[in-house]
């Protein structure tokens, strides 16, 4: 798994350790750091990190994060999650388990009057376009790309669907 410090250190700007201590700290607590690899320019490190299964909570960004805020009893921003209130949907949409074994739960949200495009629109001013291109994370559309960013942060899988 890639973790780039920079994105790290934008939710602990007062990190007191430099890449590699951080890297060291988070390895001695568990979570492996393999490989570090300087990005330049300002740009901080890339993480090769192992991150056993039984820590899925730091197998992204903010989880790693979380780990460093604990090691240096450092505050950890909450992430903001505010969507608009739903409004009643002229149109109801169904969704179906057909393999309910295989899950237990899906939840949906539908967003009508979204035009499918670029991103860059989406991450103009934003870290977002700089961390995709450190991970080399091909930039595809706004609607894939949000999908991915909430993957590469939380480590939340999502997907989007038109229709």
């Amino acid at each position: 798994m890639k973790i780039l410090t920079k994105w790290l250190r934008a939710y602990l700007p007062g990190l007191p350790v430099n890449d590699a201590q951080l890297a060291e700290d988070l390895t001695l607590r568990g979570i492996a750091v393999e490989g570090i690899y300087s990005l330049g320019d300002g740009n901080g490190s890339l993480y090769e990190m192992d991150i056993t299964t039984n820590r899925v909570d730091a197998m992204n960004h903010y989880g790693v994060a979380r780990e460093a805020a604990a090691i240096y009893g450092l505050p950890l921003p909450t992430l903001d999650f505010a969507l608009p209130e739903p409004r009643p949907a002229a149109k109801a949409f169904s969704v179906q388990i057909e393999a309910a074994d295989a899950c237990g739960r899906f939840t949906a949200r539908v967003l009508r009057g979204i035009t499918i495009a670029n991103s860059q629109d989406w991450f103009a001013g934003a870290e977002v376009s700089t961390y995709f291109g450190l991970l080399e994370q091909k930039q595809i559309s706004n609607a894939v790309d949000a999908t991915n960013f909430a993957w590469l942060e939380m480590g939340q899988p999502t997907h989007a669907f038109d229709g």
